[in-house]
This record gives structure tokens, sequence and C-alpha cells, in this order.
């Protein structure tokens, strides 16, 4: 029986290497992107998170190709840095609205089809939840949410064989920026999510945090504090 993932936010980076992970290993894979990308096996469905109905259609759409879900993942997010008095009030709300409203919709979804299968949902969170930085107001607080909100789905389904973890990265190297070379690679963090998945439904990883191996040396601000860790 070939097994299936459905992954938000694949059109790059992590999401892409996680995709293409799953393709290579012979997985269905149904990706909600709001811009396009992705693995060409894969299926993409265009999908605005910040819209509850766009994401309730996209879902069963990609639902109804997989025929079964074996795995969820929650990766979509954006990422506005500005200082909480000169945040716009839109910058905030569009942070809420795709980091955390929709990773909490998705999993309204998901959770009923995976409890029957037995599958897992998994949150792609951020050491930003544990360890903020200056300018990081809205992207801290909806991963913190997140993880708030991982810890209480992990209590209320504990006797449905449904299995629930969240992955907190460090800074992944998304996209060309400074500091790359100090960034962990998303390849690397496709690899810890797919390892996570593997064990045998006898237990499961709650938590897990991915570090990069050589952290930038201090003193730093900002978000480049995730790489100090």
């Amino acid at each position: 029986m070939t097994r299936t993932l459905m992954i938000t936010g694949a059109n790059r980076g992590l999401g892409h290497a996680i995709a293409a992970r799953f393709v290579t290993e012979g997985w269905r894979v149904a990706m909600l992107n709001r811009t396009p990308g992705g693995p060409g096996t894969a299926l993409d469905i265009r999908c605005d998170l910040r819209d509850p109905a766009q994401l309730a259609d996209a879902f069963h759409r990609a639902l109804e190709h997989l025929g079964r879900l074996d795995v969820c993942v929650a990766n979509a997010a954006v990422r506005t840095f500005d200082s909480v008095t000169h945040m716009t009030a839109e910058a905030w709300d569009d942070a809420v609205a795709v980091n955390l409203s929709g990773a909490f919709r998705l999993a309204q979804l998901a959770i009923p089809v995976l409890r029957d299968s037995n599958g897992h949902l998994v949150f792609v969170g951020s050491q930003a939840a544990t360890h903020p930085f200056e300018g990081g107001g809205a992207y801290c607080a909806t991963k913190a949410a997140l993880k708030a909100l991982h810890e209480v789905i992990v209590l209320e389904n504990g006797e449905s064989g449904m299995r629930c973890s969240l992955l907190s990265a460090g800074a992944i190297r998304n996209r060309p920026m400074a500091n790359d070379g100090w960034k962990i690679r998303p390849d690397h963090v496709a690899q810890v999510l797919w390892d996570i998945v593997g064990l045998e439904a006898g237990a499961f990883v709650g938590e897990v945090e991915v570090r990069p191996t050589r952290p930038l040396p201090a003193p730093v601000t900002g978000i480049a504090r995730l790489q100090t860790l």
C-alpha cells in the first residue's frame, strides 16, 4: 500500500525538501501552496491558508487525490520582522492567519482522518517559540502559540492512535540571505522529519529541536540569535 503525505507551503525551502524526500521514498504527495512549486510528481493545489473556505476545499481535493492520509505536515509560515511599535496591524494579522490559524484549521480537518489511519500530524515550529528575538514579535508569538496548540492536541488524542509531533529548528537556509553558511540545510531538517514519522506506532517524538552544528559567533541580534543556540 502506497503511503501518503499532505503538506502546506512546499513550493520552496524546507517544505520543498520535505515533499521531495517523501516523493523519492515512493510516497504519494499532495501540496497545498499559496505559490505553485514543488516536486513535479506531487499534486500541487493552489491554496491561501488565510481563507478558511479555500483551505477546506483544497484539503478535501488533496484527500480525494491521495485516497487516505498517513502524514499531514503543517509547514507553511510567513516571517514578518519589525519592532512591536512599528509593525502594522496587517502584518500581525497575516502572521496569525498563516502561522497559527492556518495550522489550527488544517489540524481540525486532518485529525479525524488521521485517527482513522493511525496517522501522524507534524507541526513545523521554530526555536523562536522559546528563544525570542528583537523584531520577531509576530513570528515568535505565533510559533509559541503553535507549540501550545501541539501540546493540547497530544493530550486530546492520547488514546486515538494518532500521533502529533512538533519539529522546531533554528535558522534554516530557506532562501539566499546573510550567514547562509551558518544555517541548517533544509534537507537535513527533512531527514529528521522522515525519521520521526518512521517510528513504529508504539512510540512517537513529542517535540524535537534541530540546531546548527556550528553556531554563529556572538554577539548577535535579531533572528540571527537562532544561530547561536
